[in-house]
This record gives structure tokens, sequence and C-alpha cells, in this order.
């Protein structure tokens, strides 16, 4: 049991860090073309959203098939991976845009914008991150419990 949740960490957090990727990559790049020309605070939330999701697909399919196996799973299991990942999104959006919003150290040093919104960007990953992991192994993508087998009668 000890090795297998520690075979599921690290396959957990391959496959964030390849979806954080994602994520941050169509995060940027909705930006840098600016895609939804809208209020500066509606485009950056809806681009980090957008980014998020291209992320989570990725997460899914990564963890459904690879981390915790594809094997059966308790009926619904999409389902319970859409209700975690919308917390986990509101989590996500809602602490990049407080981050974004409030830290000013980062600006006081004399970093440049880009340290700030990477700041935020790694601080909502790790706080979605740890709420995706204990979501998905717990609830998610928790096993079918198996009956034990009746033995059958050799003899009548």
């Amino acid at each position: 049991m000890k090795f297998l949740i520690g075979h599921e960490i690290k396959n957990f957090i391959i496959v964030m860090l390849i979806s954080i990727l994602l994520d941050f990559l169509v995060y940027r790049l909705l930006l840098w073309f600016d895609v939804f020309a809208l209020h500066p605070t509606i485009n950056i939330d809806l681009c980090k959203m957008l980014g998020f999701l291209v992320g989570t697909f990725f997460l899914y399919i990564g963890n459904k098939f690879w981390t915790f196996g594809d094997h059966p799973h308790a009926k619904g299991t999409f389902f319970r991976f859409i209700i975690i990942y919308l917390i986990t999104i509101l989590a996500n959006v809602l602490i990049n845009s407080l981050t974004l919003k409030s830290v000013t150290f980062i600006a006081f040093i004399g970093a440049q914008d880009i340290a700030r919104v990477l700041f935020a960007f790694i601080l909502a990953s790790l706080v979605s991150t740890l709420i995706g992991f204990f979501g998905m192994k717990f609830y998610v993508f928790k096993g079918i419990k198996k009956e034990p087998q009746k033995e059958a009668l050799s003899s009548r």
C-alpha cells in the first residue's frame, strides 16, 4: 500500500507538471494574442480559466489511465471528477486573481510584471494541485470494492 501511494504520487506529480505546463502555455498564448479583447481583468481571468481547462483535460486522461490505472472505478468517476475540478478551477482562478491584485512586494523589489504573474500562477497551481490529488485519490478514482468470493461447494 505504501509503495502504491508513493508510485501514485510520483505519477501524479509528472502528470500534474505536464498539465501545469499546458495550462501556462495556453494562458500565456491567449494573453499574448489578446484573444479576448475585453476588460483586462476579465481577459486575464478568462485566459487563466481556459488554460486551466486544457490542463485539466490532460490531467483527467493521464491520471485515469496512468496514475490510478485503467481498472474499474466506482460508477460516476467522470461526474466526481467534474465536481472536484469545479472546486479546483474556482480556487485556482480566485487565488491567481487575488494574488495578482494584492502582491506588491515583488514590484517593490524591482522585478518585472512577469515575476508577479509567475508567482500568482505557481501559488494557484500549488493549491489546486493539493485539492486535485486528494480529491482524485480518495473521491474520484476510488476503486470498486470487491466482495469476497464465495467458495464454491465442491460436494453436495
